[in-house]
């Protein structure tokens, strides 16, 4: 049997608009979902976690009975995944810095974009969110091992330029980046923060040093891409005719309660009605889908899967398992990230 590759990321997080949605719904149920999954097929993942997130919520719980509750439950939720062979990894959203708490909801704005990415912050300010970052992740593995080296996904994917916390990377021991999207580019709030992901090396893993998308084979960090699944011809229609029968059912409902924060992300390469791109994710997973990604695996050896929780409806989930209980059937499946580098010879374990 033929070894392949399935990265398994989350970002844990709450919608980033000006209602972010009830713990409950956005990260609690989908997760806890999911879970079951990891657990029956004993699969490992990585939850990039919204510490800043955590951070403002913790203040809150300090005086409110409800941030509280929802504070302890997210804890113990990440901690059981720590279990469950998930390691939690960072992941910043700086305008979480400006977001206003909404108590009568117990919920939170974030309607404040001006400080949307890291490139928007002082050089003091990057180093408060990664310090905070970091006494975050510690609470959450409370004294249990954590991974040789730790790693970061970018809020929105803005991790350029990375000489503004390439510092911090070094100084926390991040060494692994999971921040590119290929054929992919964002600039948002009249240009206040961008990236540009349309020119990256071959290798869906590669080291690099001052760039996330420039190649360096002696750079002391380690870049994991995402690529975009092609939707195209046949297939194409054929999801679009099961997505309009099916999409008014209620297991095809997401659970998150939130609004979004009108980020958009382009891609670079040419699409029209009968081709588009996009990530691979369990929020766009359906039953037919799923044997689109099992038809890929003919031909990749790696497919790298971006998933939101709070993006996730009861239809995502089984189509998820659908993929996964047939994919382990066809082939060896490696799902642990410092396996997969250890195998590749780009990391000493």
């Amino acid at each position: 049997m033929k070894t392949k590759d399935i990265l398994l990321t989350f970002d844990f997080e709450l919608f980033l608009g000006d209602k972010s949605g009830s713990v409950e719904n956005c990260l609690i149920k989908p997760t806890l979902e999911v879970k079951k999954i990891i657990d029956k097929y004993n699969l490992t993942s990585i939850f990039f976690v919204d510490t800043l997130y955590l951070y403002r919520l913790k203040k809150i719980a300090s005086i409110c009975e409800k941030a509280f509750n929802d504070y302890k439950k997210i804890i113990n939720l990440l901690q059981s995944l720590i279990k469950s062979k998930s390691y939690i990894f960072h992941h910043i959203h700086p305008h979480w810095l400006d977001a206003i708490y909404l108590e009568d909801i117990n919920q939170w704005d974030l309607s404040n974009k001006s400080r949307f990415a890291i490139s928007n912050l002082t050089i003091s300010e990057i180093e408060e969110v990664f310090f905070i970052s970091n006494e975050i992740l510690d609470e959450i593995y409370n004294s249990k091992l954590k991974p040789i080296y730790s790693g970061f996904r970018a809020g929105g994917l803005y991790a350029q330029p990375f000489g503004l916390f390439k510092s911090q990377f070094e100084k926390y021991n991040i060494k692994l980046d999971f921040s590119v999207l290929k054929n992919a580019k964002s600039t948002g709030l009249n240009g206040l923060y961008s990236f540009d992901y349309s020119n990256y090396p071959i290798d869906n893993i590669f080291s690099f040093s001052e760039d996330v998308v420039l190649k360096d084979d002696k750079g002391e960090f380690i870049e994991i891409m995402m690529d975009q699944f092609k939707l195209k011809g046949f297939p194409k229609i054929i999801n679009g005719l099961y997505y309009r029968r099916n999409s008014n059912k209620d297991n095809w409902k997401r659970w998150g309660d939130g609004k979004a924060s009108g980020n958009i992300l382009k891609s670079t390469k040419k699409v029209n009605r009968f081709l588009s791109e996009e990530t691979y994710s369990i929020e766009l997973l359906n039953n037919y889908k799923a044997s689109l990604y099992i038809n890929q695996l003919k031909c990749d050896n790696f497919i790298h899967l971006i998933s939101h929780p709070k993006l996730f409806s009861e239809a995502n989930v089984e189509a998820f398992e659908k993929f996964i209980s047939i994919t382990l059937k066809k082939y060896i499946v490696e799902t642990d990230v410092f396996k997969m580098l250890e195998r590749s010879s780009m990391l000493t374990i």
